[in-house]
């Protein structure tokens, strides 16, 4: 399992949107994935602007 698999958890670290917690939905291309945030909205980021979520047990 890699750090952006589908329903894997990652915070955005760069552009306007960053602290933002989304959840990865898709991979579209080696280096892009869409995922969608709290809200609901789904978008194209690319995988150097997203930070996996660290899991705790």
């Amino acid at each position: 399992m890699g750090a952006f698999d589908i329903g894997h958890s990652c915070i955005v670290t760069a552009g306007r949107r960053v602290g933002t917690e989304v959840i990865v939905v898709r991979l579209i291309e080696p280096s892009f994935v869409l995922a969608k945030d709290e809200k609901g909205k789904e978008r194209k980021y690319s995988m150097k602007h997203l930070e996996p979520k660290v899991k705790s047990h």
